[in-house]
């Protein structure tokens, strides 16, 4: 007996192409019982159909990806391009970071620097490429915090249900979701944290 299984084809390997509908095993069941009741040429059409269109989809997923790394990799370069011609240190911090929001698809974000052990915001912006006013209203200084004292990236893509943040109001209060907070550090110092 033929056993036909989607997901066995080496194209449909890829999660997201077997996620595509939300119910994988159900079509699987479906797709076996036509496999099943089928002559040896209707099994060859739709083996070669299904292979098709997982082709498809996987060649459509790596274009995506390539142009994506591509404007990536454009982004990077323009931002070696500013730090070469700019003087002006807030505009340079500024355009950073509207380069970094850009790159990481971000709601907003902010570059913070410790000076006098004190958080002094140098760059807050949105996705608009606008300056937040009050930014030390709109971010977790508990995470900010913790990011810069122990030296660690925090994380998350779904703060809300994070279990080493669900007891920070902040992230309640602010409604966060995905947070990433990096530390910044020269040599062994913390400098701050983005």
């Amino acid at each position: 007996k033929n056993v036909f299984t989607p997901r066995d084809n080496a194209y449909a390997k890829d999660n997201d192409a077997a996620k595509i509908s939300g119910n994988a095993d159900k079509i699987d069941s479906l797709l076996q019982k036509a496999f099943d009741n089928s002559t040896s040429y209707e099994r060859e059409k739709i083996s070669f159909t299904i292979q098709n269109f997982y082709s498809k989809n996987f060649r459509q997923k790596l274009e995506d990806a390539v142009i994506r790394t591509r404007n990536n990799l454009l982004k990077l370069q323009e931002i070696n391009k500013i730090m070469n011609s700019e003087h002006d240190l807030n505009k340079l911090l500024t355009t950073i970071m509207d380069v970094v929001i850009s790159l990481t698809n971000a709601e907003r974000g902010f570059l913070i620097l410790l000076e006098n052990n004190e958080m002094v915001f140098k760059a807050a912006r949105n996705f608009d490429k606008e300056e937040i006013n009050n930014p030390k209203f709109k971010i977790s200084h508990s995470i900010a915090e913790n990011a810069i004292k122990n030296k660690k990236t925090i994380i998350t893509a779904d703060a809300q249900n994070d279990s080493e943040l669900i007891n920070s109001l902040s992230v309640t209060d602010l409604k966060l979701r995905s947070i990433l907070c990096m530390p910044l550090q020269i040599k062994e110092k913390i400098i701050g944290c983005f």
